[in-house]
Formats: C-alpha cells, sequence, structure tokens
C-alpha cells in the first residue's frame, strides 16, 4: 500500500502531511486561487488549534496531527476527560472560527484596514456553521453523540448517529445532483462521500472509545471520590466478554448483578472485577466458568 503521509515528529505530537497537497498547491498557483485556498487553509488550521489548546487546558493529549489536501485533522485523546469536558474541546474549533468571524466583521465594518475582509468573514462563518452540524465526524455531531452516550450507552448512541449521519449525507449528495450548478455543489458531494465513509469506518472507533472509557474511569472515580453507577443484569452463561460491551456509558461506574436460571441474584460484581477476571482468563469464559474457578481456587 502506498503511503501518501510524510511524518514530521515535533515534541510528542506527529504531524502527518499527506503528499497530494503539492499538487493541490500547484494547481492553486497555476489556477490564481492560491491565497483563497491558502487563507482558508489558516482558518481550518485556527479550527484545530482551538482544539488542541482546549484540550491541552483540560489534561487531554493531542497525539497526531494530520495536514490533508482539504483540511486538517488534530487526534485528541480525551478519554481522561469528563462528558463537559469533552464537549468543551468538540465546541472550541468551531468557536475560534465564530470569534475570527465576528473580529474581521467589526474591523471591517469599522473600516480600519484598507483590504477586503468579507470573504474571511463568510470562511469562518461557514466553517463553524458546518462543523456545528448534528452528523458524525463533525463537532455537532460528536457533541450529540456525548449527550446521547450519557443516557443510552456509546454503542447505541453511536448506531443511531451513524444511521441519521447517513441518511443526511446522502440527502445531501441527492439533492447537489439534482440541482447539478456548478463546482461548490460538486464539492459539497465530495463532503458527503466522507461523511459515508467515516459513518461506515467508525464501528471500530466505538469499540476502542469503549475501551478507553473503561481504563480512565478508575482514575476519574479515584479524583472525584462520588461516581455514579450504571446497573446491569447478566445470565451467568453470558460470556464476560459480552458485559464489556454493555459497560458503555462512558460516565458512569457499572455493577453487573449476575443472575442464576431462577433470575436470583448470585453475585454482584464491579466493572473493575470484570476486567481483572478477564485480564487472568480467557475472553470466552463465562460468568459461570468464572465463579466455579472463585469458588475451586
Amino acid at each position: 500500500m502506498i503511503n501518501l503521509y510524510l511524518d514530521v515528529k515535533i515534541a510528542k505530537i506527529t504531524i502527518k502531511i499527506n503528499v497530494l497537497i503539492i499538487p493541490l498547491i500547484i494547481i492553486s498557483l497555476l489556477y490564481n486561487f492560491f491565497i483563497q485556498y491558502s487563507i482558508t487553509m489558516g482558518f481550518i488550521i485556527a479550527h484545530e488549534l482551538g482544539h488542541i489548546v482546549t484540550a491541552s487546558i483540560l489534561g487531554a493529549g493531542t497525539y497526531s496531527l494530520r495536514i490533508l489536501p482539504i483540511g486538517v485533522n488534530a487526534a485528541i485523546d480525551d478519554s481522561a476527560c469528563n462528558k463537559w469536558g469533552k464537549i468543551f474541546i468538540y465546541l472550541a474549533g468551531p468557536c475560534v472560527n465564530l470569534l475570527f468571524a465576528v473580529i474581521l466583521f467589526f474591523i471591517y465594518a469599522n473600516h480600519f484596514v484598507n483590504i477586503e475582509l468579507k470573504s474571511g468573514v463568510y470562511i469562518n462563518l461557514s466553517l463553524a456553521f458546518f462543523n456545528l452540524l448534528p452528523i458524525l465526524p463533525l463537532d455537532g455531531g460528536k457533541v450529540v453523540s456525548e449527550l446521547l452516550s450519557d443516557h443510552i450507552g456509546l454503542f447505541k448512541a453511536a448506531r443511531q448517529m451513524k444511521v441519521f449521519s447517513v441518511i443526511i449525507a446522502v440527502l445531501i449528495c441527492i439533492a447537489i445532483v439534482i440541482l447539478k450548478k456548478n463546482l461548490l455543489n460538486f464539492s459539497l458531494i465530495l463532503v458527503g462521500i466522507y461523511i459515508i465513509l467515516c459513518s461506515i469506518e467508525s464501528k471500530k472507533e466505538t469499540a476502542l472509545m469503549n475501551v478507553k472509557n473503561l481504563l480512565f474511569r478508575r482514575s476519574r472515580i479515584i479524583r472525584k471520590g462520588i461516581f455514579p453507577v450504571q446497573q446491569i443484569a447478566a445470565m451467568k452463561n453470558v460470556r464476560l466478554s459480552d458485559v464489556i460491551k454493555a459497560m458503555d456509558h462512558s460516565n458512569r461506574y457499572h455493577l453487573v448483578s449476575v443472575l442464576d436460571e431462577d433470575l436470583h441474584v448470585i453475585k454482584v460484581m464491579t466493572e473493575q472485577e470484570i476486567l481483572d477476571a478477564l485480564m487472568l482468563n480467557n475472553f470466552n469464559i463465562t460468568f459461570d466458568d468464572l465463579l466455579f474457578n472463585l469458588k475451586n481456587s
């Protein structure tokens, strides 16, 4: 597989530069839209810096930054943050663009400089409102997903957001094909396809987020001292690995009531006990087998 990225390490952040940005820069120079392209990329970088700085303030780390031909994407590990911390990080990028729009409009309206700033206002407003759309992988979709996962769980929220995002993306593509006006519409079709592809690839990311939540929840509980609980009931013939998937309420600590055939509680286990048991046994072990091993050990 061809590697399209050049990796540069700065401090603890890996900057991955997509080489396709080079021909795009050449094309922009040939067709006289290099300035517009550079300004847009500058505001996109400012958007991502808003995420990065806010994440750093809240104790989350940025481990990579991808510079793409049509954008920039920061990979931020916000697992150690609570719900509102994550939401602040997601909203920081659009807020930066809104701030730039207000500042540029103020300068333009008061004629402080003799340069055209309206395009900068429009670019920032477009970036802010587009990223606030409640569809994944946009910032607005991440906010809605975080709020949903707090009530219905991470996996269920991800499934609902995935379906909603794909439907919206398909409708965008259909509407643009029907209108078939200009190059802007073609760009919006690419955006719709990008959203669909990201939604298709989101399953592994959701599973990884759940594992991170489990690992970081312990430190958050110790730090806060008090933490809300989510109750789960599981039959004794259920595998522990399947129960892990149900422990997807990121801001809840899980207690699992193990039931026999008569639905009587035979043991209550914490999520930490289940994680410890999985570390010592194979992933196919059931509660029945685990309790038998514990009884005879």
